[in-house]
């Protein structure tokens, strides 16, 4: 990560670092250079030769900001320009985007936002009853590759056999401290496609870790883009960016644009809908870019706006989880048996992906074509948990809030 983040209430991003496209790299570093009037470059390229061919993006630190910014501010005109829609003084970086978008309209340029984990509304509840999961057997079709793109799994039992993971994105089986509880996250998420679609094969990259709060957004979609390699038919991801504007990220929308004729996006719509302050109203990306299939549920903390596409259970759902020690909020400790009940819209969309997985692997069809029968016919039970691993829960106390 970067150096000192800001954060508005709805968006988060590094105050001194830019995205840019490689086309207009030159002329925007021309352009910083110059309002720095110090002689030498006032930026520092941050980005990865691999992340930056398959984004057609470049990081950079401006180094040189608060020199930028000097020159800027004595434009008095240019500074009343960037600061009328705002409440308050207007931030360097802030300053800095406005006059370069003046400069050159044709720009594209952003700033290097963090993005969070969509994690689940509550302390997962354990479940003794454990999780069963349908076996595995020979099939006549080719098996639906689906991606998941969040915290490491944890090589739980029931998913043996069905994930592949590099060592980055596998969690010790055994260990001495307590596991994080959001570190759970992706091996629940599995084990809800795995419920919908038991011969789909699971590839499971880390873009957060098993702290899970948040990340930078370029290491995230440089590891989305990545999945283009693994030639993946399905992609769920269950992390969010807020934007103050509610236009896309660039480096998030890049990744989108990069993937979405090869693969299936299925994404979180968010848990915000029920906080306090603005960030209720705001759109979460990837699930609001174009292309994404958005998933919400019917809950409070779930939003209800048009560019959520799909809604699939997401409260009270049971899946596989973390056995052993779990480190709760507030320094508690719990112990688990390898499967909980846990609520969140990141638990629907993992619905959807098995849903269409599933689909797809039984009739035979595309990915994509399963996708469209579902975005047609909502109602359908293919989203719903199949009877046969599904536990009741109806008569389950509900969980405890934790946001």
């Amino acid at each position: 990560m970067g150096g000192r983040i800001t954060d508005t209430g709805v968006e988060q991003y590094y105050d001194d670092e830019l995205v840019v496209d490689l086309v207009h790299l030159g002329a925007v570093t021309n352009l910083i250079d110059a309002w720095a009037g110090t002689g030498r470059p006032a930026w520092v390229r941050r980005d990865d030769e691999a992340g930056s061919a398959l984004l057609g993006l470049a990081w950079i630190e401006v180094a040189g900001l608060k020199a930028v910014a000097g020159t800027l501010r004595g434009r008095a005109e240019l500074v009343a320009r960037a600061g009328r829609h705002r409440k308050g003084p207007v931030e360097d970086l802030d300053l800095l985007l406005h006059a370069l978008r003046e400069e050159r309209p044709e720009f594209v340029i952003g700033k290097h936002r963090l993005v969070e984990n969509v994690e689940g509304t509550s302390v997962p509840r354990n479940a003794p009853a454990g999780m069963r999961l349908e076996r595995r057997g020979p099939t006549e079709h080719p098996r639906v590759r689906v991606g998941v793109l969040g915290t490491p799994i944890w090589p739980h039992d029931q998913l043996a056999g069905r994930f592949m993971a590099d060592s980055d994105a596998l969690l010790p089986r055994v260990r001495e401290a307590p596991t994080p509880m959001l570190a759970g996250h992706a091996t629940f998420v599995a084990g809800i496609i795995a419920a919908h679609a038991p011969d789909a094969e699971l590839v499971v990259r880390a873009g957060l870790d098993e702290g899970a709060v948040c990340a930078d957004s370029w290491e995230v979609a440089t590891r989305m883009v990545g999945f283009g390699a693994e030639e993946v038919d399905l992609l769920q991801l269950s992390f969010a960016c807020f934007t103050a504007d509610d236009e896309p990220p660039l480096v998030v929308e890049r990744a989108v644009a990069r993937l979405r004729e090869q693969a299936v996006l299925v994404a979180a719509a968010g848990n915000h809908a029920a906080e306090p302050g603005a960030r209720r109203h705001a759109k979460a990306f990837p699930a609001a870019c174009e292309g994404v299939v958005a998933v919400g549920t019917e809950a409070e903390f779930s939003p209800k706006a048009p560019w959520v596409a799909l809604h699939a259970p997401g409260t009270g759902v049971t899946s596989t989880y973390l056995e052993g020690r779990v480190s709760l909020p507030k320094g508690e400790e719990a112990h688990y048996c390898g499967a909980a009940t846990w609520s969140g819209t990141s638990f629907a969309a993992a619905a959807v992906s098995g849903a269409i997985a599933g689909l797809a692997h039984r009739r035979g069809s595309s990915a994509r074509e399963a996708k469209e029968y579902l975005l047609h016919r909502p109602e359908v039970r293919d989203i719903h948990p199949p009877e046969a691993v599904k536990e009741d829960v109806s008569a389950a106390p509900a969980p405890p809030p934790y946001r």
